[in-house]
């Protein structure tokens, strides 16, 4: 008999509930990477900072949270929890819009 796999993101599962409502309960979360074109170094320390603000922002507003955030020069990870309501591509494409300089 197999053992049950632990999932990925065991240390964020372990703190956080589902959200339930009367006939559902959900805890939905999806990594998201965005890539500067032809992988320019152009982010730099306080942009990140900016741009961990302005998706922060976002995504409270459509009911999402930015758990986890991280930056490269190159590129950013996202880490979000999200309601079933909000799909992956409308979350992306929010970001997206709302980051741009």
């Amino acid at each position: 008999m197999r053992g049950i796999r632990e999932p990925a993101h065991k240390h964020l599962m372990s703190h956080r509930q589902p959200n339930t409502s009367s006939h559902s309960a959900h805890l939905l979360h999806v990594h998201i990477v965005f890539v500067i074109k032809y992988r320019r170094r152009v982010l730099t320390g306080l942009l990140l900072t900016e741009l961990e603000e302005i998706f922060r922002r976002k995504l409270e507003d459509h009911g999402a949270t930015l758990d986890e955030f991280n930056g490269e020069p190159d590129h950013v990870h996202l880490l979000i929890t999200y309601p079933p309501a909000l799909s992956v591509g409308d979350m992306a494409r929010y970001l997206k819009g709302g980051s741009s300089f």
